[in-house]
């Protein structure tokens, strides 16, 4: 049955990648019914992580930040872990898991130069729009 399965994708590889969002989503399911259930939350990430592991797959960076890398338990805000942002040399997000303790940091940055590209680019739509009707000619 499970070969059947897998022969239905046209990459093994693709199968899998689905098993291990399969069992992120039945963490944070889990989770979600209440944090007396973090035991089978924390199996359920266990047995992603081991898929990855075993079949050496790359898991999505989005994910890969939502994940304990000391106990595997899913780190949702107020739930299993604290978020914090701190700035002191740089802005930057402070997670605690709040099961073991551990500490992760990633840099914030300043979206100061997408905001001015976006107006740019509606100035010049605006512009392309008025050439198309010039009234002087």
């Amino acid at each position: 049955m499970k070969i059947l399965i897998a022969r239905q994708f046209s990459n093994l590889h693709d199968f899998f990648y689905q098993k291990i969002h399969i069992f992120q989503q039945a963490s944070h399911l889990t989770l979600a019914q209440g944090p007396d259930n973090m035991e089978l939350s924390r199996h359920y990430i266990s047995t992603a992580k081991r898929i990855t592991d075993k079949l050496v797959l790359k898991i999505d960076p989005q994910m890969k930040r939502t994940i304990c890398k000391c106990c595997h338990s899913l780190l949702i805000p107020g739930i299993s872990a604290r978020h914090r942002i701190r700035g002191k040399r740089e802005k930057h997000l402070v997670v605690a898991c709040m099961t073991c303790g551990t500490i992760k940091r990633w840099r914030t940055f300043k979206d100061s130069k997408q905001s001015s590209t976006t107006a740019v680019d509606e100035d010049t739509h605006l512009e392309k729009e008025d050439d198309g009707v010039n009234p002087s000619l």
